[in-house]
């Protein structure tokens, strides 16, 4: 990693963590209603025992919820570094927002590639969407990561012009959207646009094998991140 670079990713995971902490204490409803349930009742086999506790909430995939819940467990005498571990994974959305800025602006923007690359990241940054969720237990910010980090990956396989990686690059980012979308389902909302993403790569490249592979490498990141919580949804109830 080029020094820019790492200097860039420690300042954001900093920069999230520290916003996180001043932030103070995440009590979100969907928190109290389930997102601690989740993982407590993958871990001790409640889905028989408790009769929909939290609602349909109940059978959410628990992935995700495994990261906070793991944290609390560690960590249960330090809300504060459980705080600034959660806001500095938010803070990865950041580094692979500035990668793709910087991707995106190149050597077009000339002496204004930095600051329109900042201004960028500092867009995404500030929205409302974005600073709320700093730090809390929604998971929006942290499957968000999977997502940015697959359209990375994406854009490095349209610049990979000369083939080296022809098929690796798409079906890594293919696998960390299927990720995303097996541990949070209302990342659906992206997919026609990665669809539409994963076409043109094609189409640019000329290796329309890319659209099988990268479609293929999403349903086993599906069953990676939702699988085994839907065998056992199959089990129980016949449905996953």
């Amino acid at each position: 990693m080029p020094p820019r670079d790492f200097i860039a990713l420690a300042l954001c995971v900093l920069a999230f963590g520290l916003v996180s902490v001043l932030l103070g204490i995440d009590t979100n409803y969907d928190l109290r209603n389930y997102h601690l349930y989740l993982p407590y009742a993958s871990l001790h086999d409640r889905y028989s025992f408790d009769i929909g506790p939290a609602q349909r909430h109940s059978y959410f995939t628990p992935t995700l919820d495994f990261i906070f819940y793991g944290l609390l467990q560690a960590l249960n005498r330090a809300p504060r570094l459980i705080a600034f571990a959660m806001g500095a994974i938010h803070g990865l959305n950041l580094f692979l927002l500035y990668r793709i800025a910087d991707r995106i602006v190149g050597s077009a923007g000339g002496s204004l590639r930095l600051p329109l690359t900042v201004t960028a990241v500092l867009i995404g940054a500030s929205g409302s969407g974005v600073v709320a969720l700093v730090g809390t237990t929604t998971n929006d910010l942290t499957a968000s990561v999977f997502v940015l980090a697959a359209v990375l990956l994406m854009l490095d396989a349209a610049d990979d012009e000369a083939g080296a990686r022809p098929y690796l690059l798409p079906a890594l980012g293919g696998a960390l959207y299927g990720f995303a979308f097996g541990c949070k389902y209302t990342t659906a909302f992206y997919a026609p646009g990665f669809a539409i993403l994963v076409v043109w790569i094609a189409a640019r490249t000329g290796r329309w094998r890319i659209v099988a592979t990268s479609g293929a490498a999403g349903t086993g990141g599906l069953l990676a991140g939702a699988g085994y919580h839907m065998l056992t949804l199959w089990r129980l109830y016949r449905s996953p």
